[in-house]
This record gives structure tokens, sequence and C-alpha cells, in this order.
């Protein structure tokens, strides 16, 4: 440690090293002014750890101390919020839980990343097929029948898909899509469904074993 010079009273140091110093009251900037303020609280016996890392790794501010569960709370002043501007414009956020609500009544939310996908991701909601098996847990499907006339087939729904919504969109031509509506009812009642334009359209709704017809968009069901 090297002692450079005294001004003012005030003793400037180049390079110190301290282990565990006390720190009353903050830190100032090079101006004086004040940079990171230090509340005390009486028994404290939790605090924040800031771990610096190697190439590569990221740096972490992490919630440690004598308690086995640990938040780590952010606020502002006032009215103020915290601005999470920058947070949610990067490239990627990781987290292991999250909770939503008013401070001390947060819920905790359940949904996996697939569930909160499915209902919220337009891109993970949708498939694009020129044959074969449609998507029973996809919410959209786009036929494609650039190759010719297909036939397509939908799996029966389970108890878990009760309640969803099956939209099923003919977006290329070049021949008629042809379901069968083994696991379908409701709607004209019939045991095959065909698109013949694009822009015709079947919606459905999943019941504990069969789909049901809410939506006839053109399609010709016989």
């Amino acid at each position: 440690m090297g002692i450079t010079r005294t001004v003012n009273t005030v003793t400037e140091f180049t390079d110190p090293t301290f282990t565990s110093p006390d720190i009353r009251t903050g830190i100032d900037d090079i101006n004086g002014n004040e940079s990171i303020l230090i509340a005390a609280t009486a028994t404290a016996v939790n605090e924040i750890t800031v771990t610096n890392a190697a190439t590569g790794d990221a740096p972490a501010i992490t919630a440690t101390g004598t308690d086995t569960n640990i938040n780590l709370s952010l606020a502002g002043k006032g009215t103020g919020v915290v601005d999470a501007g920058a947070l949610l414009s990067a490239t990627a956020i990781k987290a292991t839980e999250l909770f939503v609500g008013a401070t001390g009544a947060e819920v905790q939310i359940l949904a996996t990343p697939a569930e909160i996908n499915l209902q919220c991701d337009i891109s993970a909601q949708t498939e694009a097929i020129t044959t074969g098996a449609i998507s029973v847990t996809k919410r959209i499907t786009v036929l494609d029948t650039t190759a010719g006339a297909v036939l397509f087939t939908l799996a029966a729904p389970d108890a878990t898909m009760l309640g969803q919504v099956k939209v099923i969109n003919f977006v290329t031509d070049n021949g008629d899509a042809t379901l069968t509506l083994t696991n379908v009812q409701g709607g004209s009642a019939a045991t095959t469904c065909t698109w013949a334009n694009v822009g015709e359209e079947l919606v459905l709704v999943g019941g504990v074993s069969k789909w049901n017809v809410v939506s006839e968009g053109g399609v010709v069901l016989s």
C-alpha cells in the first residue's frame, strides 16, 4: 500500500489493500459526490456478494448470508421504478424461477418454458406441413400442397388439451388438402374435411377425447 499525499486532512492512497474495511456511510466519487450509500441494519445477517469473472463467464451480484433463502431486491425512490429497459433489450435473460405480484405477496409462475412458448410465442405455436400428421399440441397449422393433393391426419386430444383452440389454415394450393375427421365431431357431422382454396380454415376446440368443430371457414365437410 502506497501513501501518496495528504490533502486537507484527507489521506489519499494508491492501490491500497483493505481486508474487511469498516465503511460507515458510503463511497464518494472523485469529485466528492455520493456514489454509493450504505445503510446499516443493527442485526444484519444477509448481504450481497459481488464476484468478478474470467473470460467467457459473467460477473455476479448475489444475495448471500445466514438465511437459507434470500431475495434480492431492487427499488426506485418515491414513484420511481426499476427501469428494466436495458435488461429487456438484452439478447438473453436467464432465470431459474419467476415470481410476480405485490411485494410480500408474490406468486410463482409454475408454467414450463414449453408451456409459456406455446401460449405466447406465435412461432412456437405454428407449424407448416406438406404431408402427414398435424400436430396435436401446436395451436396453428398451415397446410401446403405444393407437391400436389395431400391426405393429412390429426390425432385425438387428451384431457390436458381440454379447451385448447386448434386452427388449420390452407396457405399454398397445388391440389386439395384432405383430413379424415375420425377424431372430430360437430359442425356438419362429416367424416372428411377438404381445403381447396388458399385462406380456407377449420377451427377446432379440444375435448377430453375428440376435437369439436367451432368454425368451417370455406372448407368442405362431407
